[in-house]
């Protein structure tokens, strides 16, 4: 989740059992999908990536692999025995490990459930702005749509935004130019309310209640948006 999956996410192998969840759930902290985020999200199969990064939304396993997160699938019970034969191994290359995973890996007959939303996500996730795609939601009288618009309800707007347009512009960047951005769109972050606000209602306090300011979606103006893309001049990342 989060940091863990940004560490990760970036490797040739990334193995998950049955029991995996993932999740870049920084919108309800105020954040936004970091550590290269924006890079992974931003290469997903349709709108998929900006779904995930905007509901913050618990995938399993299925929905690991689907997503392209997972690479590779092992049942929770080999983990022990193919870690020992990965820590006896005295060559560590892409082709050793290959053949290595080939004994253990697994495939799975669930279907997952983002592959049975896909035409909802695409339907409202392809709008060109988050207030488009809230007020789509708002207007939808379909279920999907009603419980879509209650989990971003919950969320920051103005994280929801930023990582919105983070999502769409990284998918024309190269994964050092991404962090750069993110780096960026960080420091503005921290010079703001909402980050400290989502920390607190949520991992401090844990009142589930934050206050976020803007409170609302229509409130979170191009100024705003724009102020977390600017460049650092000589406090640049790279």
């Amino acid at each position: 989740m989060g940091g863990g999956l940004g560490l990760s996410v970036h490797g040739s192998h990334r193995i998950i059992t049955e029991k995996t969840i993932t999740a870049m759930p920084e919108t309800a902290i105020g954040l936004f999908p970091d550590v290269g985020g924006g890079y992974f999200l931003s290469r997903m199969k349709d709108y998929l990536g900006k779904y995930i990064a905007i509901t913050g939304c618990v995938l399993d396993y299925t929905d690991t692999l689907y997503t392209g997160i997972g690479t590779n699938l092992l049942y929770y019970n080999d983990l022990e025995s193919f870690i020992k034969e990965i820590t006896d191994q005295k060559k560590y290359s892409h082709d050793d490990i290959d053949q290595i995973l080939k004994k253990y890996s697994n495939l799975t007959k669930n279907i997952s459930k983002l592959k049975k939303e896909e035409e909802n996500i695409n339907k409202f996730f392809s709008k060109n702005s988050m207030i488009e795609v809230y007020s789509s939601l708002k207007n939808d009288t379909s279920e999907w749509a009603a419980n879509t618009l209650n989990v971003i309800s919950k969320k920051s707007p103005t994280s929801m935004t930023i990582a919105f347009e983070q999502i769409k512009k990284s998918k024309d960047l190269d994964l050092k130019n991404c962090l750069a951005m993110e780096f960026r769109i960080c420091q503005a972050m921290m010079a703001k309310h909402d980050f400290y606000e989502g920390v607190r209602a949520n991992l401090v306090d844990k009142d589930r209640n934050p206050k976020w300011s803007p409170n609302r979606i229509e409130d979170v103006s191009e100024k705003m948006i724009e102020e977390h893309f600017k460049t650092l001049g000589d406090k640049e990342l790279f």
